[in-house]
């Protein structure tokens, strides 16, 4: 568990501690899984081995599929040169170094499009009909999560990379159908199923609870069990 106040000296919002905290940490693991704070272990049977042993053997980064856009609340990621190079360029895809939370939500859409465009088909240069990048996604301060996660999705349709086959570049992108189901899943309310299809929504037997609510986490966990014999 790391809690260093990151943001004290990266001068971004808290929200992008998870690129340094990773850097802090990836050089004594094979793999690592990040976790943002408000992800709850729900399933305590599932072990990291059994996402890591299914892993492809080009895998460096993994996050749980989702149809319009990855959550970068929770990945898998080795300790491979790659990696590290990875980090950076997701660091340098900020829009803006302060201004708004989950900044680095939208920066990995975007260097995702990125990364894929400039090693996959996409001819360089402007497109008639789409430009170069075809889109990028918004300051969600705006509240416009749908118009950036669509561009997301759009993009790797465009490129020939759609839901469900997005696999490239040392990028995996875990399907639901597979077990584990994933590692980032919200609970299913209307603040959340109007953004994601039920799939995508946390399940009994999930191996992760993603929330904000502590009445979801010590319903499907083991905390409050915790709690109560402190």
């Amino acid at each position: 568990l790391d809690s260093t106040a990151y943001s004290k000296t990266h001068g971004r919002h808290p929200t992008w501690n998870r690129v340094p905290a990773v850097k802090q940490h990836l050089a004594k693991f094979d793999w690592l899984l990040y976790l943002d704070s408000d992800i709850a272990i729900a399933n305590a049977s599932i072990r990291l081995e059994d996402f890591v042993l299914r892993f492809r053997p080009e895998s460096y980064i993994v996050w749980t599929e989702a149809k319009e856009g990855v959550n970068a609340g929770a990945f898998f990621i080795r300790n491979v040169p790659w990696s590290w190079w990875w980090l950076e360029k997701w660091w340098a895809f900020s829009k803006d170094i302060k201004a708004f939370e989950w900044n680095d939500q939208l920066a990995v859409w975007d260097a995702i499009v990125h990364h894929y465009a400039t090693n996959g088909t996409r001819l360089p240069g402007p497109d008639p009909r789409w430009g170069y990048p075809p889109c990028t996604s918004t300051p969600l301060w705006n509240g416009d999560w749908q118009k950036s996660m669509k561009c997301f999705a759009s993009e790797m349709q465009f490129m020939g990379y759609p839901h469900r086959r997005r696999d490239a570049f040392h990028h995996e992108f875990w399907l639901q159908g597979r077990w584990p189901r994933g590692f980032t899943f919200f609970w299913a309310e209307p603040k959340t199923e109007w953004l994601w299809p039920r799939e995508e929504l946390f399940m009994p037997g999930d191996f992760v609870l993603h929330t904000h609510e502590e009445k979801h986490v010590l319903q499907v966990t083991k905390y409050k069990d915790m709690r109560e014999t402190k």
